[in-house]
């Protein structure tokens, strides 16, 4: 008997001295699966999907946090968001890395991003495509890629512009004050987070005007403007209090504390100080206070755990006693109880096969019968395949031949080298038919050129540039020939009475972006009109020694050929052209084409063109061609492209 007793009282230790271990391992465990569960019944709830999801991100990671060693919750973790998607896997390891700062999450965030824009992803709401890049540009910042951050905050910052969001507007200006910060460019960091907190204000995002300041605040600390600096910190303060954010107070009164010493005020750096560790304490008291709860609520468990065993061992002992005064009247009917039970089971398994072998019987003829039906099918979906195969190719082959006609409506017999020799053209569709066209004609002593973008592109898109190669070219068979702005007003208002229906449900809005010039060979004269199209002119010099040519751009009018809120009547430039000089005409595919670093842009098309300006038309051509093939590399093409360059070789004038 004391030997039993000895044994309970060392299993009750054992299992008192494990219970802690245990429950602690398992809390984190236990409170990511419920995150988990309710996330997942929020799925479907698409106002709420996002919000939830976000939540479960930071939650899940904090409990990583507290209970690094589970690999399990780092397992689940990555189970649950890639069932969530690109998005959500890429904030789960950009968070991992903020509370870890470990460099291979942050690249392992910035690999899923990339995916996310690449692909086009489409999201809950339409502002969510700014906040992916922001956080895109955030892990490049972590892993010390600080100028393609740059590049890429101020580009996201002109689409929440367009977008609406000035909420991820914000956060980019102020990721920029922070990278300037760094890098000591005061200058810049100071614009970037006074924008911040200009936004700041407009949203009232109490928490995030609060940071905003602080920021503003450590780097007037920089600065040396000490006045300013507690200007910015004091009303983070006083915004913190109120937020009752305990982190943004006790970042701002270290700030303060700061400020006071360099102003050399003991008592006011004493006073932040003391009012730091005051509320450091009463956070440390609330802790221990929770810890010696949770402590207390354990040592009861353990102990009803322990006297629950000690029970159940007297039950199993008082049972033994009870088997062994039973043992022997058993043994009498044990005998005749085996004969019974072997009689049962006997019959039981000759009904089970019985039945057994009919149902297989009934399966197998099931199954001879769906084979047949399957079969059927099989035999019916080829012929739908080849069906869909033959009227893919004949579509396919519609489409190939549309292209030529488009392109015999726009060149004519002609290319472009029979009107101005010195000419090529880069034109790329996005489908097999485009919404660009280039349109090259010569009237008498007049040489025309233009570039157009009808809106979209594919099949609707060509369509539009058929009717309006269609309108151009009755307004150029007007004697005189009219100037280049009065020929796009004349297209605007032919559109519009053309699309336009009394029924309002029928009226199309779509309308095409032109470029065009009008060359008299006598005057050596040169007329331009853009309709949110530019021209781009090279002016050749014989002195000039650089490599790069200076490129000047002729600005279109930002009015479309269609619909438009506020019309505006198209400028016309009027400009001599000398020899060797070069012009550039384009739609915005090239610019808005996205490669590994974003869009292409302005700013790339115009160091392109200053590049290749000098050189031979030809070879321009395949500079043009290859730099745009090597900027997409494997991203998909997203809109149509049309570049034409023009280099004049002037015949000495009539007229001279």
């Amino acid at each position: 008997m004391r030997l039993i007793i000895a044994i309970i009282t060392f299993i009750i230790a054992t299992l008192s001295s494990s219970v802690s271990a245990q429950r602690h391992n398992s809390r984190a465990s236990n409170m990511y699966k419920t995150l988990v569960y309710t996330c997942d019944s929020a799925r479907y709830d698409k106002d709420n999907t996002y919000k939830h999801a976000h939540k479960a991100v930071i939650l899940a990671n904090r409990l990583i946090q507290e209970a690094s060693k589970n690999n399990d919750i780092v397992l689940d973790s990555v189970v649950f968001y890639k069932s969530e998607g690109l998005y959500y896997m890429g904030r789960f390891y950009l968070d991992l890395g903020e509370n870890t700062s470990n460099f291979h999450y942050y690249q392992l965030a910035n690999n899923y991003f990339r995916e996310v824009i690449s692909a086009r992803q489409k999201m809950v709401r339409a502002t969510d495509f700014t906040e992916i890049i922001n956080y895109w540009a955030l892990s490049m910042e972590r892993t010390n890629k600080l100028d393609s951050a740059i590049i890429i905050y101020k580009n996201n910052i002109e689409t929440c512009k367009s977008f609406g969001n000035i909420r991820s507007m914000a956060m980019a200006h102020q990721r920029l004050g922070g990278i300037y910060f760094r890098s000591k460019k005061y200058t810049e960091s100071e614009t970037a987070l006074m924008n911040a907190l200009r936004i700041r204000l407009i949203t009232g995002e109490r928490d995030n005007i609060a940071n905003t300041h602080i920021d503003l605040g450590e780097l007037y600390i920089a600065m040396g403007d000490l006045d300013k600096a507690f200007l910015h910190i004091d009303r983070a303060i006083t915004i913190s209090s109120d937020n009752r954010a305990i982190n943004t107070l006790l970042t701002a009164l270290r700030a303060s504390y700061n400020i006071a010493k360099e102003r050399k005020d003991e008592a006011g750096a004493l006073k932040f100080l003391e009012h730091e560790v005051s509320i450091r304490d009463s956070l440390n008291d609330s802790r221990r206070s929770s810890e010696a709860y949770n402590k207390e609520m354990l040592y009861q468990i353990k102990l009803k755990e322990s006297q629950i065993e000690v029970l159940e061992m007297q039950n199993e002992l008082d049972s033994i006693h009870i088997q062994q005064f039973n043992e022997d009247s058993e043994k009498l009917t044990q005998s005749f109880i085996i004969l019974v039970v072997f009689i049962i089971v006997s019959i039981w398994f000759a009904i089970y096969y019985l039945v057994q072998y009919r149902k297989k019987k009934r399966y197998i003829a099931s199954l001879e019968a769906n084979n047949i039906t399957i079969n059927k099918q099989k035999e019916e979906l080829a012929i739908q395949r080849d069906k869909y195969a033959v009227i893919q190719e004949s579509v396919m082959d519609s489409r190939r031949y549309a292209s030529k006609i488009q392109m015999k409506v726009m060149t004519g017999a002609k290319d472009t080298t029979s009107v101005f020799p010195l000419s090529f053209v880069f034109y790329k569709p996005k489908e097999i038919v485009s919404g660009d066209f280039y349109y090259i004609k010569q009237i008498n002593n007049y040489k025309i050129a233009a570039v157009a973008d009808c809106t979209g592109h594919g099949t609707p898109a060509a369509l539009l540039s058929i009717l309006y190669i269609g309108f151009l070219n009755e307004e150029l068979s007007q004697i005189p020939i009219p100037h280049a702005n009065d020929i796009l007003e004349a297209l605007r208002s032919r559109i519009k009475d053309t699309l336009n229906s009394q029924n309002s449900n029928d009226t199309v809005l779509d309308g095409c972006d032109m470029g065009i010039i009008i060359y008299d060979e006598l005057t050596q004269k040169l007329e331009f009109a853009g309709a949110n199209i530019d021209m781009f002119i090279s002016h050749h010099s014989d002195k000039q020694s650089k490599i790069e040519q200076e490129i000047e751009i002729l600005k279109g009018t930002k009015n479309p050929l269609g619909w438009f809120l506020k019309e505006q009547l198209f400028n016309c430039y009027d400009i001599p052209v000398r020899d060797g000089d070069t012009i550039y005409l384009m739609s915005d595919g090239y610019k808005d084409q996205i490669g590994k670093d974003g869009t292409f842009g302005g700013i790339r098309i115009k160091r392109l063109l200053s590049r290749i300006a000098r050189l031979p038309v030809n070879e321009q051509r395949r500079e043009v061609q290859s730099t745009f093939s090597a900027w997409m590399d494997s991203f998909e093409q997203v809109d149509d492209v049309t570049l034409l360059g023009i280099k004049f070789h002037n015949k000495p004038s009539s007229l001279e």
